[in-house]
């Protein structure tokens, strides 16, 4: 069982991963949005991101949706000021 300061650690390597594809990919990410494609768009960056979140976790937190709430939380949530369908 995953201790709490595991989990702690473990959302810190998520948003760690979904700030970096943030701050690298800041257009490609802001079109995807307006043309209502992000996971298409960034198939390749988010597969990459969440190989190295898998390795760097165990299989319970894997297996969680910790990974897919950053890319929530740090990129789409905070693209509030885009012309999106989503918002």
């Amino acid at each position: 069982m995953t201790t709490a300061a595991e989990m702690a650690r473990f959302e810190r390597v998520a948003r760690g991963a979904a700030s970096d594809i943030l701050a690298y990919n800041p257009d490609k990410i802001r079109t995807a949005l307006i043309e209502d494609n992000f996971f298409e768009v960034m198939e390749s960056e988010l597969n990459e991101s969440i190989k190295g979140f898998r390795a760097r976790t165990n299989e319970e937190v894997s297996a969680s949706n910790m990974f897919a709430r950053a890319i929530t939380d740090i990129i789409i949530a905070t693209q509030g000021n885009v012309n999106t369908p989503i918002f």
